[in-house]
């Protein structure tokens, strides 16, 4: 879940416990739309990740390539 739906969120859910009358009724509704909308966005991620698949890549010995070398010293005593 994206941060921005997420404070999206939280910021509904405190407003819900501070609504009065029918502000608190049109809060639900957006409220109860959101979660909607996070669930299905979520079902999608769930199903794109599910679609990944490995692919294994061979080493070769002229693959690899030393570009320095350093000794570093550390004195512990």
């Amino acid at each position: 879940m994206s941060k921005s739906l997420f404070v999206c969120g939280f910021v509904l859910t405190c407003l819900l416990g501070r609504g009065a009358g029918a502000q608190s009724g049109h809060l639900e509704i957006l409220h109860a739309k959101l979660q909607d909308q996070i669930i299905s966005i979520q079902r999608e991620h769930d199903a794109l990740a599910t679609s990944i698949e490995s692919v294994a890549i061979d080493l070769e010995k002229s693959d690899i390539r030393v570009a320095e070398t350093k000794l570093v010293w550390i004195p512990v005593a």
